[in-house]
């Protein structure tokens, strides 16, 4: 009684001693489960009893994805469109007819009833007990056809779209897809309300205009549940109070308007970059920024801290708290202590902790309770790796047929080769080939391959090669370097110009040109095109249309008429099929049996390269009369740019000018008549927006503005609504606040154990000597290699700490949202025997305060570590001027021990040490003669075992 899953299945209870496990029989395919042990549930033998219930949910797999998988569950078209289903066809069955039956519901309600429940479990066969045999009342078939799936290109990617016949009737329907035997669904609303809808903090934004006029749906009512309504104003917007109860990941709702049936709100949390606020409210109070010595730290470890906090307004105290908060399994505070902020601004402290659980932890400075900011950190067992690679290939691009030859380098951390290591290396382009590599005495090793593809596609994809080690290690080693291939040197493309009194089709090839490619800024499809090309190609126009076969009749519940149920027959007609030549790269066929059509047409050019064998290159792409090629995102994507601004920062008052770029095109989108561009200037809500029958405008970057601001886009173009596709993100230009640090050590390369002195040098932003707060912050490069680290308080400190304010957002045009979719080191040394016992991630942590001249000096001793020392040092002045850099140090000796042993035996083991010799005085095959220490920490007893062995190769103990 204590425990439920729903939706309920079957299944049995075991125990392994103190964990109660739940095993059902069976679980469905892509469905979602919900958990809950009911509050009350006690620890056996134990009156420890849960206070509240605990939930949680997960998703089974779609064991059949590789057949048909559609990306939505709802989808929303108007009377205008011509509707689709978009997904992915698995490649076996690109050429297979899939099955669409379409369902009619008998009203918005029920429509919105079901739609619900299915988000609960995602799994129609909890909607409806039995489906295949059985429909509700509430659902009438009124048409089925078969469709082919048409391949839409995205990029170096691709998903398949389902076309409809024809445009649809206003109301709700259920698509069912089958493909042998793989049933997939959608929901589809087909109405003429156009909506954009984004949920904020506080409240929802709404913009609502009608799809045949452009009219704003001034005056129409819209409603979310929880009972938060409101009504839109003269201009189509509607801002209303929402505070629901609880968050939920998907928001319904409804837009009531005369004239229409009511449109149902579905507004799903989806993950977007810039959508979504980060920071706690009080952080925007402040100028603050937050520096660890690292980003993950070992169970038994130390966490060192730096940071800068300035109010951005005179508060009442300075009452500064630092809290270490655990987020395993609950929040809990492990640590606390007070913060002194010295009048520069800056603090440094730290946190000192034993075997802590592996999972996320918080660092939280509060002033009087208020969160200033905060900061997480990882705690988890790590391996440093003991040598690092790097590799790449001598050329990013390559055509087809030329060499590109890989580069690897492996070196220790001190900057010494990692000589005669063997590594795998995974080749990957359009499939997947191994082969091995071994680094000479140098560290390096290369290999030239000359890649190829077997595709008919002439459009560009990546290859990489993943070099790995091949032999054992603590930890283990790789490296990535990809490069852009093209599969073939020549292109085609083709167009319909639709608009002359007899529709043109227009096949264009040319030469690739790689160079100018190269040289390009946007690297888009237009970047490729070289010289026109004259060839003999085939040209085949396909026509698909659907006739339709009455199937009787059924009345309509929501327009409470009698309507005729539809079968609709899928036909084609080869409409060309002969060979062409281009002229000057072009030919251009008169198609008059476009003009006026309701069919779709494919247009497939397919060129035979006799100068290599096999090496065909098709061409395929559908279009359909007066509608743009809505597929195509490299088109239609949406963004706003600002002029004459490479890059989006602005000084204070600064004014700029705006306007909307479509896809790939140059400048501007061409302004046209009855379109509308709503412009919402976002932080953390909707700050300001303007409604527009331009596309461009003028704006001034205002103080308000600082230290960002975010705009959206909406624009509504012939009955289609469209959402920029991500937000433009305007910040303050803060290098006007940079400082000059610089750190000098006494010498470059150092022995364990040595002291380090470095001297240091600030000079203000007009290049004179400041007084300033540095911070010294030494840490192991093997550490870099797991966990990088980037350092920029500046950027920090003037950081945009405001987001859009969305936390969903949705707009009511399936056009618009496509998917694009380690052994550290240790041992001895010969000659001047020395054993190495401190080993560290962290040598050293410090904040000094530089003199008047803007002068100091640090001294610090290296511990044990052969390695490079990454030394981080950033600074900060009164008047919040910043700098940061890093610098290395090596600690290294001539030759030493590496050692693989693991941490932890059981009882009965036999412990095994693997070892090897490193160092710049070590020849390959060189005769090693180890000796390895055993001793007992509790009773004190030692042993010791020797061995001989050869450099270069591994000797176990």
């Amino acid at each position: 009684e204590s425990f439920q899953i729903y939706p309920e299945v079957e299944g049995k209870f075991t125990t392994n001693g103190n964990i109660e496990i739940f095993v059902p029989e069976k679980l469905e395919e892509s469905t979602k489960y919900t958990v809950t042990v009911k509050a009350g549930a006690k620890l056996k033998d134990s009156d420890l009893a849960l206070e509240e219930d605990y939930t949680f949910s997960f998703t089974t797999r779609e064991v059949q994805s590789s057949r048909l998988r559609l990306n939505k569950n709802f989808a929303n078209f108007t009377t205008l469109q011509v509707p689709f289903l978009e997904g992915y066809v698995g490649e076996s069955f690109k050429n297979e007819e899939i099955s669409i039956s379409l369902y009619s519901f008998d009203s918005g309600e029920n429509f919105l009833k079901d739609i619900k429940k299915f988000d609960e479990v995602r799994n129609i066969k909890y909607l409806y007990e039995d489906f295949e045999n059985t429909k509700p009342d509430y659902l009438t078939q009124v048409s089925s056809f078969n469709t082919t799936p048409i391949q839409v290109e995205q990029g170096y990617s691709s998903f398949d779209i389902l076309q409809f016949p024809e445009e649809m009737d206003e109301g709700y329907y259920l698509a069912e897809a089958s493909l042998k035997g793989t049933k997939k669904y959608t929901f589809i609303q087909i109405s003429d309300v156009l909506v954009y809808n984004a949920e904020l903090e506080d409240s929802q934004f709404l913009w609502l205009n009608d799809a045949g006029t452009g009219e704003a749906l001034a005056g129409a009512d819209v409603s979310f549940e929880g009972g938060f309504e409101g009504k839109a104003g003269s201009d189509g917007v509607a801002q209303i109070d929402y505070t629901p109860e609880e968050e939920s990941r998907t928001t319904y709702g409804t837009v009531s308007a005369d004239g229409y049936n009511d449109f149902v709100l579905r507004t799903e949390y989806t993950y977007r970059p810039f959508y979504y606020n980060i920071y706690s409210p009080d952080s925007k109070d402040y100028w603050s920024y937050f520096f660890t010595d690292r980003s993950t730290y070992q169970p038994t470890d130390k966490v060192n801290i730096f940071g800068y906090v300035k109010p951005k307004k005179d508060l009442d105290s300075d009452n500064y708290t630092l809290s270490f908060i655990s987020n395993v399994y609950g929040e809990k505070e492990i640590q606390s202590k007070s913060v002194r902020v010295d009048k520069i601004g800056t603090f440094t402290s730290s946190f000192s902790f034993e075997d802590l659980t592996t999972g996320w932890y918080n660092l939280v400075l509060t002033n009087n309770d208020n969160t200033v900011m905060e900061k997480e950190i990882y705690v988890s067992e790590y391996t440093k790796p003991i040598y690092r690679l790097e590799s790449d290939f001598n050329k990013d691009y390559i055509m087809v047929g030329e060499d590109i030859t890989y580069k690897l380098r492996s070196e220790f951390f001190d900057g010494s080769p990692a000589a005669n290591m063997s590594f795998n290396l995974d080749f990957n382009l359009s499939g997947l080939t191994n082969n091995t590599l071994q680094t000479d005495e140098n560290g390096t090793g290369e290999i030239t391959i000359t890649p190829s593809d077997n595709t008919t596609s002439w459009r560009p994809t990546s290859g990489r090669i993943a070099a790995y080690n091949k032999d054992a290690e603590d930890q283990r080693i790789t490296d990535l370097s990809t490069f852009t291939f093209f599969p073939k040197t020549k292109m085609i493309t083709t167009d319909l110009n639709s608009e002359l009194e007899t529709p043109v089709i227009t096949v264009n090839i040319n030469e690739i040109d790689l160079q100018k490619y190269i040289n390009s800024e946007n690297k888009d499809i237009e970047d490729m095109k070289g010289a026109p090309l004259n060839e003999e190609v085939n040209l085949k126009v396909v026509e698909t249309y659907y006739e339709r076969v009455e199937r009787g009749s059924y009345y309509d519940l929501i327009d409470k008429v009698t309507k005729t149920k539809y079968e609709y027959v899928k036909r084609t007609k080869q409409r060309e099929n002969f060979n062409i030549n281009t002229v000057n790269g072009k030919y251009e066929l008169e198609a008059p049996y476009i003009k006026d059509s309701e069919s779709t047409f494919e247009v497939i050019v397919t060129l035979d390269n006799d100068n290599v064998k096999n090496d065909s290159i098709v061409e395929r792409r559908s279009f359909r009369f007066n509608q743009r090629d809505l597929f195509n995102m490299e088109d239609n994507s949406l963004s706003i740019e600002i002029e004459d601004k490479e890059h989006y920062r602005f000084k204070e008052d600064e004014n700029f000018t705006y306007y909307l770029k479509r896809g790939n095109q140059e400048g501007r989108k061409e302004e046209i008549e009855e379109d509308k561009l709503l412009v919402m200037i976002m932080q953390d809500g909707v700050k300001e927006y303007y409604i527009t029958d331009r596309v461009s405008g003028e704006l001034n970057f205002k103080n308000s503005y600082i230290p960002n601001v975010f705009i959206q886009g909406v624009y509504i173009d012939n009955g289609d609504i469209f959402k920029t596709l991500s937000p433009t993100h305007l910040s303050y230009e803060y290098e006007e606040k940079e400082m000059n640090i610089s750190l000098t050590p006494d010498k470059k390369d150092y022995r364990p154990g040595d002291v380090a002195t470095v001297n240091i040098k600030a000079l203000d932003n007009k290049g004179e000597p400041v007084q300033s707060n540095v911070n010294i912050s030494v840490v192991d490069e093997a550490y870099f290699e797991l966990f990088p680290q980037d350092v920029n308080p500046l950027a920090d400190l003037y950081s945009p700490v405001y987001s859009t304010g969305i936390k969903k957002d949705y707009i009511s045009n399936d056009y618009n949202s496509f998917e694009y979719q380690i052994g550290a080191e240790k041992g001895g040394e010969g000659g001047d025997y020395t054993v190495r016992r401190e080993f560290k991630d962290t040598a050293y942590f410090r904040t000094i305060t530089l003199d008047q001249s803007g002068e100091g000096a640090l001294s610090f001793k290296l511990p044990d570590n052969l390695t490079s020392w990454r030394v981080t040092f950033q600074g900060f002045t009164e008047d919040m001027q910043s700098y940061s850099s890093k610098i290395n140090v090596n600690a290294k000796l001539p030759f030493y021990v590496n050692t693989i042993i693991s941490k932890e035996f059981i009882t009965g083991d036999i412990p095994s040490i693997s070892l090897r010799v490193f160092g710049e005085e070590i020849t390959e095959g060189q005769s090693i003669a180890y000796k390895v220490d055993l001793v007992n920490n509790t009773t004190g007893e030692e042993k010791s075992f020797s061995k001989e062995g050869s450099a270069g190769a591994y000797t176990n103990i």
